[in-house]
């Protein structure tokens, strides 16, 4: 073996192999934007992606509702649960009827326990657009909080089931 070959395999040999990382975007025709609100990563991944969209120019005033939901999805899935509220608070700087942002804070202030709070956000999004989520979230808010019996609370999340089956 010739030493100049030595001296180039040699550091292969006695290094330990350079972990890489995966790219954030796997698809060539993904953008930040599109990968952040399709969802189908891991929450760390999600927020990496999600911050990148966030930080792309030509986003629209939607677009970057949904990233924004999406990231704050995220770090709720990731515990960080502060951090995902926080979120819903700017959603709702940049849109203050923005369902999402609404639905999102009535989630949070439901699991602190805070569901008058919580149905409050539930009904200010159902008075902007009728949705399962909201329903459901209203529903389940008034029950916990005491201010429905069982009964009602089921009508709730049935209705919520009639305008969407797949949600509940």
């Amino acid at each position: 073996m010739r030493l100049s070959t030595l001296l180039i395999a040699l550091p292969f040999v006695i290094l330990p192999p350079v972990a890489q990382a995966k790219p954030l975007l796997l698809n060539s025709e993904d953008t930040y934007v599109s990968a952040c609100i399709d969802g189908w990563e891991t929450p760390e991944r999600l927020v990496q992606i999600c911050e990148l969209a966030l930080d792309a120019a030509g986003a629209s005033t939607t677009q970057r509702l949904k990233i924004m939901n999406q990231l704050a999805w995220s770090y709720e899935d990731l515990g960080q649960d502060e951090r995902g509220c926080e979120i819903y608070d700017e959603m709702l700087l940049i849109e203050p009827n923005s369902t999402m942002g609404l639905n999102g804070l009535g989630w949070c202030a439901w699991s602190k326990g805070e569901y008058g709070e919580a149905a409050e956000a539930f009904e200010q999004a159902l008075s902007v657009i009728f949705q399962a989520e909201s329903l459901a979230g209203a529903a389940s808010s008034k029950f916990r909080g005491g201010r429905v019996d069982f009964e009602e609370a089921s009508e709730g999340l049935e209705a919520a089931h009639a305008v969407d089956p797949d949600y509940i």
